[in-house]
């Protein structure tokens, strides 16, 4: 029922005539997904008319060598896109990365971490520490904004939040999240991390779509009614269908066709 591809506009981007190729060759292959990755650490490529910073600021980095990279996507841009998709019957599924890989958009908007301190939009690869603050009331109206738009972008049933690679260091000294795990009566950094994740499926389900995650939303439980996908391996795609979740097969070692061979 799910035969994707995932194409990642952040760590380089691609312009709206080649994502128009892309979604071409799904037809051409029979693939009715197109998962398209436009938030992570090294830009932001989501147009937000309440938030011209994202792709003002988050959408461009500079390189060791001074090289800049970037550049974002107009609503129209979009729109268009979506029509011809749905005319090669493919539905794009848009993901908006949290609560980790959101250097991009807290280089645009610094008071969304739990520092609150200015930082630049990493040219490295890799897995930051600054994250989402969960302890911030704001981070949730952010969101509220941010998955408001995407859903007025892309009418498909699905939005893509990440949820992967979330380091916790932050959220545990962080007063605010203290507090927060507090009053919800969390453990650590896992539970909290479930409790962001359940709070933005509240946002997609108020939107009228279903959730979908990759497979470390299982880590302290998943929203009942979300989609897994299975990154890491194939454990997250089994646990997933046998507690009754929507479960999209994955795995790095046999999927990632940006890695070597062999």
């Amino acid at each position: 029922a799910w035969r994707g591809l995932h194409l990642d506009v952040v760590r380089h981007f691609f312009p709206a005539e080649r994502i128009r190729e892309a979604i071409d060759w799904c037809a051409a292959h029979k693939l009715n997904r197109f998962h398209w990755h436009l938030t992570d650490d090294q830009g932001w490529r989501l147009p937000v008319p309440s938030r011209p910073r994202l792709t003002e600021i988050g959408a461009w980095r500079t390189g060791a060598a001074g090289a800049r990279h970037g550049g974002s996507y107009t609503s129209q841009e979009i729109r268009d896109l979506v029509r011809h998709a749905e005319s090669r019957h493919v539905v794009i599924v848009p993901e908006v990365e949290m609560p980790g890989h959101a250097r991009a958009a807290i280089a645009a908007y610094p008071d969304l971490s739990c520092a609150g301190a200015p930082l630049p939009v990493p040219s490295a690869w890799g897995v930051f520490e600054d994250v989402f603050c969960a302890g911030n009331d704001e981070v949730f109206r952010f969101l509220e904004e941010v998955l408001t738009e995407t859903a007025a972008l892309f009418p498909g049933p699905w939005l893509h939040v990440g949820g992967d690679e979330v380091p916790k260091q932050r959220w545990l000294a962080c007063p605010r999240c203290a507090a927060r795990r507090e009053r919800e009566r969390l453990a650590g950094g896992e539970e909290l991390q479930s409790w962001f994740i359940d709070r933005a499926a509240r946002i997609v389900r108020g939107l009228g779509r279903t959730l979908v995650g990759w497979d470390e939303i299982l880590e302290g439980g998943a929203p009942a009614d979300s989609v897994v996908m299975s990154w890491r391996g194939f454990d997250g795609g089994i646990a997933a269908a046998r507690a009754g979740l929507g479960a999209v097969m994955c795995p790095v070692a046999h999927c990632y066709l940006d890695s070597y061979q062999g």
